[in-house]
């Protein structure tokens, strides 16, 4: 003790004695506990969310360049991607299936997709199970069967190696400038018209819905009339026969083609499109039928479906019914 006043102990230790003489700390109620371990646990929360979220940026940056790079390498290398409509006069309307194409230069081969544009020069290859349908610069649309070659010609022309196609010049009326489809057996010459020219080993066949074609083997032109079918073999025999418009023959060439757009159509304008396209005569059961269909105006898109989904869609929408009399589309109201 220095001057009355304890000293204390050097072997005690002075915050373990202030605890000592503070005595025992009050109990922290179990409400109060809980609300500072809920508090801690939503801070932990945004806190992980701000991360995750500051994650999903930077790698959605990321992909975007890296998509921004891929796609500027595509525009650099695929042949569609730009140039002159002169150099690039056919357009993918539609595809079922893998197609492929390559350059007159035997370049490697690349898949087609929609909306792209194939130059002059190109051959167009359809698999066994792939279907495609073309819009010429000319305005015609042309389809590939399972199993077809097609080689575009410069000034227009085609060229069926293999396979069959369709084509379609959109008018009965004579076309201003006729298409030619040149093949092994002989040359094909439309004139406004939709017809089919199918290889079938060492035989041409061609069909004809409406309009005329005419086809020069040699020397020897022969001319094909609406409803008609020229088989000719490669002696150069040939043998005639009728085939109907709505003749079950017809129908790959109605499940390859691009369905009409539907946005701000009237119905009955697709009524008459599906009628053409199975080669069948449009009629209504009355006269307010017709009316309603006509009033009818049509939204969305039936790019995905088939030719019969977008008619049950359709009629659906228009709360009308249809059915096929011998080759007739029938249209009446739903009960």
């Amino acid at each position: 003790m220095v001057d009355g006043i304890e000293q204390p102990s050097p072997d005690r230790d002075p915050v373990r004695e202030l605890v000592r003489l503070a005595g025992a700390r009050p109990t922290v109620p179990a409400a109060r506990t809980e609300r500072v371990r809920a508090a801690a646990a939503e801070q932990w929360r945004r806190q992980a969310q701000r991360r995750a979220r500051t994650r999903r940026l930077r790698n959605g940056a990321l992909v975007a360049a890296a998509s921004l790079v891929l796609a500027l390498a595509l525009r650099a290398t695929l042949p569609w991607s730009n140039g002159r409509s002169d150099r690039f006069p056919v357009q993918v309307a539609s595809l079922h299936g893998e197609v492929l194409a390559h350059g007159a230069n035997g370049s490697q081969p690349w898949g087609l997709l929609p909306d792209s544009r194939i130059p002059t020069g190109s051959t167009v290859i359809t698999a066994d199970s792939s279907r495609v349908a073309l819009r010429l610069h000319s305005g015609h649309s042309v389809r590939l069967d399972f199993g077809s070659t097609l080689r575009l010609l410069p000034g227009g022309g085609l060229a069926l190696d293999r396979g069959a196609l369709y084509v379609d010049s959109g008018t009965d009326a004579p076309s201003a400038s006729p298409l030619q489809v040149l093949t092994p057996l002989g040359r094909v010459e439309e004139i406004g018209t939709r017809f089919e020219i199918r290889l079938e080993r060492d035989r041409l066949r061609v069909r004809l819905r409406d309009g005329a074609v005419v086809v020069e083997s040699g020397a020897v032109r022969h001319e094909i009339g609406a409803g008609a079918e020229l088989l000719m073999e490669r002696d150069g025999s040939i043998r005639r026969s009728p085939i109907a418009a709505h003749d079950a023959a017809w129908s790959w060439t109605a499940e390859a083609a691009p369905i009409l757009a539907l946005e701000g159509r009237p119905a009955r304008e697709f009524l008459e499109w599906y009628a053409r396209e199975r080669g069948l005569t449009l009629a209504f059961a009355a006269a307010d039928v017709a009316r309603a269909a006509a009033a009818t105006e049509l939204g969305g898109s039936a790019r995905r479906l088939s030719l019969d989904e977008a008619l049950q869609a359709v009629l659906q929408a228009s709360r009308l019914t249809h059915r096929v009399e011998d080759d007739v589309l029938l249209i009446d109201t739903a009960r």
